[in-house]
């Protein structure tokens, strides 16, 4: 497949942006991304005109409006100076059944913006459309992780598919921008940006990388839940509990050393007027460490159970001790958090990207046939591994595991996996849906 650019332009806000400040500074939150992007791709069969995106996204952008500025002050702020977003049109050469039926991550890395995932790119946002000889189009989208999370990136692109679909904004709940206010970082905060990159160690790892996406479909996860509960755990483990603890159990096989996960945990729908339209970074590490006994014969169940653990560990009180403390709060759960991951070895992080909706994003033709992760930098060049993101398969009941790190613990994991009898390795997301 080739990729050739067409065009290249800023779309700015269509109409004049609602008072704010000019400068965006960061929370002390938004310094713990592992990864500096959030990159996404869509794959439609049939679309609206790319000039229609355009509008739309114009229009979207007047109440997303820090979403349409520029990195300055070596990434520490974000001049919120409505410049516009990155948006480039390309050409992919061939069909886009043909890339579906066998997904190359290297093609994949094509469709996103060049030069997007450079640290340099000064954009928060940046997209391009690829429209296919056949007509298709793939709508890749890589936000800058510092700006927010994937929870703040959904509700943009959602809003951006209904102005696209119904020309409406009113239909669309506007962001709010009161993370600053809740999290403000201070002249200290140095100390956690120290912390936060020394805690990206444990996924660091020699070798040759490579990705596998892992394919969990409702059977499978249906037959994980029931196995937890004919154990000793008498809760059915939701969908990223039953997944996360058979990866993480089938990774510990495939390591020589003592193990543990590192996951992400929702500080939303807290005690603080915190909600789904908050945008920021307003997520929290946990580990959950390897459990006690026999590590080849221990049930996934018990795995399930740490993982849950450790995410009810992060509720109210944790966010009310943030805001009221400020950073040095962080700072002080950062070395706690340090302390485990330095006693656990090998580390597998997990992101879940589920239950955002990604598989409804309709921009008024047809819901995407398949929602895809863009690992920009080439797998045998990037540096960190052992990270695993859980997507909506795209029947909305099953799980996609996408799996990075090296070869070395890529080809046990997926030898273990197979035992069981649950996943599929890199299927066709068109005969999957």
């Amino acid at each position: 497949m080739e990729v050739r650019v067409a065009s290249k332009q800023f779309i700015k806000p269509s109409s004049t942006t609602p008072p704010h400040p000019a400068t965006l500074n960061p929370t002390f939150l938004d310094q713990l991304p592992l990864l500096p992007f959030i990159p996404l791709v869509f794959f439609y069969f049939d679309h609206p005109p790319i000039d229609s995106l355009k509008a739309s996204l114009a229009e979207t952008l007047t109440l997303f409006y820090r979403l349409a500025g520029v990195v300055k002050d070596d990434m520490s702020t974000v001049d919120c100076n409505d410049q516009g977003a990155y948006f480039v049109e390309a050409r992919a050469k061939g069909r886009m059944r043909d890339l579906l039926a066998r997904p190359d991550q290297r093609l994949i890395n094509q469709l996103f913006p060049p030069n997007a995932h450079m640290l340099e790119s000064a954009r928060v946002t940046n997209i391009q459309a690829n429209t296919f000889e056949c007509g298709g189009i793939a709508i890749a989208c890589c936000l800058r992780h510092i700006y927010t999370d994937l929870n703040g990136l959904a509700n943009f692109l959602h809003a951006w598919a209904a102005a696209t679909a119904f020309r409406d904004r009113s239909a669309v709940r506007a962001p709010n921008f009161i993370t600053p206010m809740l999290f403000p970082a201070s002249s200290n905060d140095m100390c956690i940006h120290d912390t936060a990159r020394a805690m990206r160690a444990p996924f660091a790892a020699a070798g040759r990388f490579t990705i596998k996406r892992l394919l969990f479909n409702r059977d499978s996860v249906k037959k994980l839940q029931d196995e937890a509960v004919s154990g000793e755990i008498y809760r059915t483990p939701s969908r990223f509990e039953a997944v996360s603890a058979c990866l993480w159990k089938s990774f510990i096989k495939a390591s020589t050393i003592n193990r543990g996960a590192i996951i992400q945990s929702q500080l939303r729908a807290a005690t603080l007027p915190l909600d789904e339209q908050s945008m920021g970074n307003i997520v929290l590490h946990s580990c959950a460490k390897q459990p006690e006994s026999d590590q080849l014969t221990t049930h996934s169940e018990t795995y399930g159970q740490k993982i849950r653990e450790e995410v009810k560990k992060v509720d109210g009180s944790v966010v009310a001790r943030l805001h009221y403390e400020g950073s040095g709060a962080l700072k002080s759960l950062l070395d706690e958090l340090s302390k485990e991951l330095a006693s656990c070895g090998d580390m597998l992080g997990i992101s879940s990207w589920c239950n955002f909706g990604l598989n409804d994003l309709n921009f008024g033709k047809e819901k995407p046939v398949w929602v895809a992760p863009g690992f920009l930098v080439e797998p045998e060049n990037n540096k960190i591994g052992h990270i695993c993101f859980l997507l909506d398969a795209a029947d909305g009941y099953g799980v996609e595991a996408w799996f990075l790190s090296t070869e070395a613990y890529v080809g046990p994991l997926v030898s273990d996996l197979g035992q069981y009898k649950v996943v599929s390795v890199d299927p066709s997301p068109v005969r999957s849906s």
